[in-house]
């Protein structure tokens, strides 16, 4: 038997140097439902001619809590970061050895062009008028930003119930952002402690 690959069409907004404590407490006060804090580790890959990059596709393995996810997000945005809302195609599944994919992806003779990791909290909205997904992203020594996930009317009425409106948001990719900041895009960890 087939089994299908669902490509998920994402779209979503960010909004740069939030107050994660008060935007946190928004939510809860809103009733969102809150998940765990999770570090992430993400290490992503492409071919020696940068194939994947010149055609806006991002191929990553994740090591989130206990999921490890493969996925490949492939913009449909003339390019990443510019337009009101980052549009991307996205295929993802799970495996269970982020270390094993890694050997496979560089097998079939891809490089790593990042590795970093990122403190993630997520809030998920789901009422009758409004499905969206928050999620709360701070890189090492990075001012938090948070993403806005759900369709467009729905990323609009989020951000109102927030406090912003489109005009507070960018659809910069994590790397553009990190750069904003000074940051290498590429490589960026949390100390050992």
């Amino acid at each position: 038997s087939k089994t299908k690959t669902d490509v998920v069409i994402e779209i979503e907004v960010k909004i740069l140097e939030i107050d994660k404590e008060k935007v946190m407490q928004t939510l809860r006060d809103l009733g969102a439902e809150e998940l765990e804090e999770i570090l992430i580790e993400e290490r992503a890959f492409d071919f020696s001619d940068n194939s994947l990059i010149k055609k806006r596709a991002f191929l990553r393995v994740r090591k989130k809590a206990n999921k490890t996810p493969i996925d490949l997000k492939t913009s449909k945005n003339k390019e990443w970061g510019e337009g009101t809302f980052q549009e991307a195609e996205e295929i993802e599944f799970d495996v269970s050895d982020s270390e094993k994919a890694k050997q496979l992806f560089l097998a079939l003779g891809l490089k790593q062009i990042k590795h970093r990791q990122k403190n993630r909290k997520t809030f998920k909205i789901n009422t009758k008028d409004i499905q969206s997904i928050i999620d709360i992203d701070t890189f090492p020594n990075t001012p938090t930003y948070m993403e806005v996930e759900g369709s467009k009317e729905n990323i609009i009425k989020t951000l109102k119930l927030l406090g912003y409106s489109l005009e507070d948001t960018c659809s910069l990719p994590a790397s553009k952002i990190l750069e904003h900041h000074g940051k290498n895009p590429d490589n960026i960890f949390f100390e050992k402690k």
